[in-house]
């Protein structure tokens, strides 16, 4: 009798011992390594799946389940990922709203490509390239790729990930740039009643005001109003902004505090696109690698701001 017990005391440690070694991978999402160089992201769960991206080692991504031995990620902004022509229309020169129901997102320039998802009319979808029939996209919300458990190792759970649909911030950056094509359009109007205002005091003989210089605040002009910096961890509360015209891969945003561009900030593009224009607390550390006008915090943690 005491030998049964005791038999059955080891195989239940043995057995807890190895759920809670597998337990940190099989509760998704989580960020993730790739372990080596050239590999790919698939289209499906075998390598006969035609490539739709080649991540390099040491790329993050981000895991959302596993099958068999194949893990599903999400799809990296310039994977492959396109749609016909036939069936979006543009609403400016980058973004694109779907005028047909249930319109396949493919790997690929025609039908033989495989289907990594659909879109519902009404969608919105950002243009990457444009072709004689088809566009390069995006990735859209419920697209992923599959990447064999052996290229990926576990990194970490500390990615903050809101649930919020792609069509939301679409909508708001061309909100955004409907407001600036509207602030251009008032701009004109004003320089033509001034040029129309100074004619008139020309011929009258009245010498005209001085106009007054606007403040130019060029990115290459130093900021003076940085927080003082520590040397370890790096904690702030403020809001992230795309940096336009990027000139790195690795750092495409700004992190505004008060209203001043303070940092730029390094970290995975899936996740930060989620964050535009909300308030976020970030974690990490300053990376003194990258050569940068602001100091670059490579970010290990952001937390939307309730």
């Amino acid at each position: 009798m005491k030998k049964i017990i005791s038999n059955f005391f080891l195989i239940t440690f043995f057995t807890i011992g190895l759920s809670s070694r597998g337990w940190a991978q099989d509760v998704f999402p989580f960020l993730a390594k790739v372990t080596s160089k050239h590999v790919n992201v698939r289209s499906g769960q075998s390598v006969n799946f035609e490539s739709l991206y080649q991540f390099n080692k040491d790329d993050k991504v981000i895991v959302v389940g596993k099958e068999y031995s194949w893990y599903k990620i999400e799809l990296p902004p310039l994977a492959k990922s396109f749609v016909h022509k036939d069936f979006v229309q543009k609403i400016n020169a980058t973004i694109a709203q779907v005028i047909a129901a249930r319109v396949n997102v493919r790997a690929g320039k025609g039908i033989e490509h495989m289907i990594l998802g659909q879109l519902n009319k009404g969608s919105r979808v950002r243009i990457l390239e444009e072709t004689e029939e088809w566009y390069k996209i995006e990735p859209v919300a419920n697209t992923y790729g599959w990447i064999s458990d052996k290229f990926l190792e576990y990194e970490s759970k500390s990615v903050a990930i809101q649930n919020k649909k792609q069509d939301i911030r679409l909508f708001v950056e061309e909100k955004q740039e409907e407001k600036h094509e509207v602030k251009q359009k008032v701009n004109k109007d004003v320089n033509r009643k001034v040029k129309k205002e100074v004619k008139r005091k020309v011929k009258q003989k009245v010498k005209p005001p001085k106009a007054e210089k606007q403040k130019k605040i060029a990115r290459t002009t130093k900021p003076t109003n940085q927080p003082k910096l520590e040397k370890g961890q790096v904690a702030v509360e403020g809001y992230l902004k795309p940096i336009q015209n990027a000139k790195s891969i690795e750092v495409q945003y700004q992190f505004i505090i008060n209203e001043q561009h303070v940092y730029d900030i390094q970290g995975l593009k899936p996740v930060f696109d989620e964050f535009l224009y909300r308030k976020v607390a970030i974690e990490g550390v300053i990376n003194t690698k990258i050569s940068s006008l602001y100091p670059v915090i490579l970010v290990s943690r952001v937390q939307l701001m309730l």
